[in-house]
């Protein structure tokens, strides 16, 4: 039985034309022309595009295409597409092993482990936190006394104008300061454990109402 390459070939040279002529005719490429007439089907495109390659070129040639179809599916039996990505036709698969598996856990266990180490050092190097609720900086008040509130580190010292005050287990505090008439500075400072220090200070206002 004849190849659908030879079908074509053998159309084109009975009706005198050469690669050029369709070529220029059919605007299909003249190395194309050669591979299809040829059966180079690997040197062409996906199957479904040289199936409309050789519809075209049969059209042109007067040539039945279906016949020339049936042919072309006889000689390259490759298998068509369904509908799958291109993702999965990647050349190689993943398929994870029991080795590969208890490497990935244990290089996670070992990232974990170590990034815990490291939010523990940062934590022991640097400042504590301290957060100051009230008063509010230049804050005006009438009365003689203020309340200082806040939250700290929980394992930090707390003191207030150098006097210590104790922390919730939260490391919430409030302490009452007694004020002087006019300005006043309040000097809230956090310790930690390696003597990490973190100061904040508040300017209170003090006018007594007459």
């Amino acid at each position: 039985m004849k190849k659908v390459g030879q079908v074509l070939k053998e159309a084109r040279i009975s009706a005198n034309l050469t690669i050029e002529e369709v070529e220029r005719k059919t605007r299909i490429r003249g190395r194309i022309i050669l591979a299809l007439e040829e059966g180079r089907w690997g040197e062409l495109p996906h199957s479904t595009y040289v199936k409309g390659l050789i519809k075209n070129y049969g059209q042109f040639l007067k040539l039945s295409p279906s016949s020339l179809l049936a042919l072309y599916r006889r000689e390259y039996a490759a298998p068509e597409p369904q509908g799958q990505s291109t993702f999965l036709n990647l050349p190689f698969k993943f398929r994870p092993t029991p080795t590969l598996t208890v490497t990935f856990l244990g290089i996670a266990t070992f990232l974990g482990v170590l990034g815990y180490i490291a939010f523990q050092y940062f934590s022991l190097i640097s400042s504590p936190y301290l957060s100051i609720e009230e008063p509010k900086d230049f804050a005006q008040v009438s009365q003689k006394q203020v309340d200082v509130f806040g939250r700290t580190d929980p394992d930090s010292t707390l003191s207030i104008n150098n006097e210590n005050v104790n922390l919730d287990e939260k490391g919430s505090f409030k302490e009452q300061i007694v004020l002087n008439e006019g300005l006043n500075e309040i000097e809230i400072k956090a310790t930690s454990k390696l003597g990490r220090q973190r100061t904040v200070k508040r300017t209170v206002q003090f006018t007594p109402s007459k």
